[in-house]
């Protein structure tokens, strides 16, 4: 067999694969390719979501604006070396403001460089995903998972892509460019939910 009898062999370029939808048994399947930047986007929406990386970056948002105000205080009450407190209460009160944009700058770079180490073909590549009223399948050339619906935790839907989280930290990602249009991008996105929701019922 050649790689054009395939359905899993990688694109002949690197364009992103479109596939459309396609209905079994009361399911839809999609075959589409996985690339860095789509786990890149799954990391940063995860961390986004997660209660615990929130409170995370509360609690380092509220230490720099309590340091920030102690720094002015100190300032405002003639301490020695005034113009070097109210300039390190500047750049706290700044540090507060923008620290969740240089996390997802930093966890960003992180997992690229990450999975640059490695040649990561379980993850990405070619896949093929396949929602029944039974079962979510996931493949690849090289790996095969099934996972009844009552093992999913939540279908999250951002922007750029669809993920069926089977735990609280992995998903099944669905790209957005994966569906031809908005409306196979909703009906994906319904039908999992609608799948989920009758596994819970």
């Amino acid at each position: 067999m050649n790689d054009s009898d395939n359905p899993y062999a990688p694109p002949a370029s690197e364009l992103p694969l479109v596939a459309e939808l396609v209905v079994t048994d009361g399911g839809l399947s999609i075959d589409y390719e996985l690339v860095l930047e789509d786990i890149v986007k799954w990391n940063l929406v995860l961390h986004r979501v997660s209660p615990a990386t929130r409170r995370s970056h509360r609690l380092i948002r509220i230490l720099c604006g309590a340091a920030a105000l102690l720094f002015a205080l100190l300032a405002v009450a003639g301490w020695p070396h005034t113009a070097s407190f109210l300039f390190g209460s500047m750049m706290l009160a700044v540090m507060a403001v923008v620290w969740p944009a240089i996390f997802r700058w930093r966890a960003g770079a992180m997992i690229r460089n990450v999975f640059r180490e490695g040649k990561n073909l379980s993850v990405l590549g070619a896949r093929r995903l396949t929602l029944t009223p039974q079962y979510v399948m996931y493949s690849s050339p090289i790996t095969q998972a099934v996972t009844r619906w009552l093992g999913i935790e939540r279908i999250l839907v951002e922007p750029d892509a669809i993920y069926i989280m089977s735990s609280s930290t992995s998903a099944f990602i669905v790209p957005r460019r994966a569906l031809a249009d908005e409306a196979q991008f909703q009906r994906f996105a319904e039908t999992a939910t609608q799948f989920h929701a009758q596994s819970n019922a």
